[in-house]
């Protein structure tokens, strides 16, 4: 009551209360005595962390559902909290899990959208992809990535939003389409990590299709260099 404002002091009086609440009266009761804190502080740090307990709660009962509904409840109450990236992550790794995929990408790209340059946004793009090659999203995919690239093209998310282009080509088996992403990726962000990781991606699948085993050597050589017309038939 006294420093609803002061994160430093809220996220840890919540967490003490928590788990104080939770020995005492149970996770149904704990929920709601947070809910009444959250009832007389909306719009606080109090309204945001409460939310963020509220829902690893639920998580620990395993509903997951429940979970990830309270965390974008928590990011909703105040949107320029610490907790309001962290919240939505949890989020959409929950959602993942389910197999809600739409529901996932929705929030991975509302964390992408809102936090650019949070830490957050870079892990975004993990569930994201993963909820987008589960549901073969491959047009959205691209504009996704196109749509980061515009905004930012030094973002750390362009060679990642880029290597989920390639590897949903290749989930397709489209290895020629596949091959052109990884050259850019090399081209434009050869340092990044999603440079090596597409190589690899591209030459594994190509491997897959029945590519001679002694091509290797010179495919790897080639992926820095090569157009899509140097690509070794399969």
């Amino acid at each position: 009551d006294r420093y609803p404002g002061r994160v430093d002091a809220v996220r840890p009086s919540i967490n003490y209360l928590k788990a104080r609440w939770l020995r005492e009266a149970g996770p149904q009761g704990a929920v709601s005595k947070i809910r009444r804190i959250i009832g007389a502080h909306p719009g606080t740090d109090a309204a945001a962390y409460g939310g963020l307990a509220i829902g690893r709660i639920y998580e620990s009962q395993g509903k997951r559902r429940e979970a990830a509904s309270r965390y974008e409840s928590a990011a909703d109450a105040l949107p320029e909290s610490p907790v309001a990236p962290e919240a939505l992550e949890r989020a959409l790794d929950l959602y993942v899990e389910a197999g809600e995929f739409d529901s996932a990408v929705d929030v991975g790209r509302r964390i992408i959208a809102g936090y650019p340059g949070r830490e957050s946004a870079f892990g975004a793009l993990d569930g994201l992809e993963r909820a987008l090659r589960a549901t073969g999203r491959l047009d959205e995919s691209v504009a996704l990535s196109e749509d980061i690239i515009r905004g930012d093209p030094e973002s750390r998310l362009a060679p990642r939003s880029l290597l989920t282009v390639c590897r949903m080509y290749l989930d397709r088996g489209m290895l020629a389409e596949a091959f052109p992403v990884a050259e850019r990726i090399r081209r434009e962000y050869p340092l990044s990590v999603s440079a090596r990781w597409a190589s690899e991606d591209v030459y594994r699948k190509y491997r897959e299709l029945g590519g001679p085993a002694e091509a290797e050597r010179g495919l790897r050589k080639r992926l820095s260099t090569a157009t899509p017309s140097q690509l070794p038939e399969v």
